[in-house]
């Protein structure tokens, strides 16, 4: 699996050359942490591709997967590849990972936070390198006994959709949370929800809702935080915020 000290990593991403940057991305993460990665297009045997792509993920000790655009190919490797790995995710916001991996080790890039912006990409990559080769991998052949258990994730997320603002709350995470309400700050004071739909009593993993929202005049700044709130079924009340612009 390895030559020498050298670790192998392989790189599952849509072929995108508006990918060109994240592809460097891990590229210098990867050699950062003494691993040689490689994707598809960086080998030239002879014989069919995709044997090839599953061998190259047998063989490597790390796997990246850009979840980015919700590539069917990369999908179908990345469920290859959890056979043996813990692939480290990489996407540019949650909305690109279906509800069921959001507990996995996940690298957003998309947001303007620090633990989710491109400026730290290269450093919370190194540390996902890191930790997984830190792992004890599953011995090859060997078969689980029971599927993975996802982790237990509170999460929620807001976006505007349409030119009618209509604004779409998501359940990201991997529990249900009850009883959720919406508010947008004081000084947003030209956008207003529509409170006949709140509270909403209850979102599933990876269920939508869409709230509707109007705009009067009033001024206010175009780019601000929704404040979504709720309970999960123990009663933990979680409280999360999502940048919305108008």
């Amino acid at each position: 699996m390895t030559q020498g000290d050298k670790k192998r990593g392989f790189l599952i991403m849509p072929f995108d050359h508006a990918l060109d940057w994240l592809h460097a991305q891990v590229i210098h993460a990867s050699v950062a942490q003494g691993v040689h990665t490689s994707r598809a297009d960086d080998s030239f045997q002879p014989g069919p591709v995709v044997q090839q792509i599953l061998d190259d993920i047998d063989a490597s000790d790390v796997i990246f997967a850009v979840c980015t655009g919700k590539n069917a190919n990369v999908f179908f490797e990345l469920g290859y590849a959890w056979r043996n790995h813990t692939p480290i995710l990489i996407a540019e916001d949650t909305h690109d990972f279906p509800f069921d991996i959001l507990g996995n080790r996940t690298a957003l890039y998309g947001r303007e936070s620090p633990g989710s912006d491109r400026d730290t990409l290269r450093f919370r990559l190194e540390k996902a390198i890191a930790s997984v080769l830190a792992e004890e991998r599953l011995p090859r052949g060997r078969r689980l006994a029971v599927p993975p258990q996802p982790k237990r994730v509170a999460r929620l997320t807001a976006r505007i959709e349409g030119s009618d603002h209509k604004v779409l709350i998501t359940n990201a995470g991997t529990i249900d949370i009850q009883h959720i309400l919406v508010q947008s700050p004081k000084e947003a004071a030209s956008f207003h929800l529509h409170e006949d739909d709140l509270p909403i009593d209850v979102l599933r993993p990876g269920d939508t809702v869409r709230i509707s929202a109007f705009m009067t005049m009033g001024g206010g700044p175009r780019i601000f935080d929704l404040t979504l709130t709720g309970k999960t079924g123990d009663g933990e009340s979680v409280e999360f915020k999502s940048k919305i612009s108008l």
